[in-house]
């Protein structure tokens, strides 16, 4: 299943190396790539919790799963093949609490703890003051784009199987070598020989992975 919502709004792009961050230390600790989506916020005996859903890959899930569980931050954890849900304790000031903006794309968790962010907000100032508070917590933290869109679209990934080992590994270098900036700074055949197998079955991989986790961009 798939959703895709047409909207006026500012993009924004943002990459941070987030080694505190809720989700992000257990990407780092246990060396998984996480790729998630906000879903919800909600008030629970008076606090206030994020709900994110997603795909959640590498060798060590189930440690990770368990640490997260423990944490004192995390009313609750579900996990089941692949995907995962977290119910996260989060302050009003947090990051991830801001109802003036919307996740365009998933939120891609690197095993560094790079958060790659994708958001729209209806005002440029908005966008900015999100940037701006990364910012203020990691001072490397990078502006990819900022942009006015007539034809924003807000995409959750297909909730289809979780990717394989080498779609993972595909989908990771592709980011990784800005294969998804415009214009492109490496082509598929290089990706290929990067990762010792031909073009063909490269694009295949990359393909199948982008499908699982709606990473293009679609305009109508």
């Amino acid at each position: 299943m798939r959703l895709l919502i047409i909207i006026n709004m500012w993009e924004t792009k943002i990459e941070a190396k987030m080694p505190k961050g809720a989700i992000a230390k257990f990407a780092l600790k246990y060396g998984l790539t996480i790729i998630g989506y906000p879903v919800n916020w909600y008030e629970h005996k008076g606090k206030t919790y994020l709900v994110t859903t997603g795909l959640i890959k590498g060798k060590n899930i189930e440690k990770a799963i368990s640490a997260m569980r423990k944490d004192k931050d995390y009313l609750r954890v579900e996990y089941s093949k692949g995907y995962f849900t977290s119910f996260i304790r989060i302050s009003k000031d947090s990051l991830d609490f801001d109802k003036n903006i919307v996740f365009l794309r998933p939120v891609i968790i690197l095993p560094d703890a790079t958060e790659i962010i994708e958001i729209g907000a209806h005002t440029k100032k908005d966008s900015l003051r999100v940037y701006n508070n990364y910012k203020r917590i990691n001072s490397d933290t990078k502006l990819k784009w900022i942009k006015y869109n007539k034809k924003s679209i807000i995409t959750t990934f297909s909730l289809g199987e979780p990717l394989t080992e080498k779609q993972s590994t595909a989908l990771k270098l592709a980011k990784q070598n800005g294969y998804y900036d415009y214009p492109h700074k490496i082509t598929i055949e290089k990706l290929a020989k990067i990762m010792k197998i031909s073009r063909t079955t490269f694009q295949e991989h990359l393909r199948k992975a982008e499908r699982k986790v709606i990473m293009e961009k679609q305009f109508y």
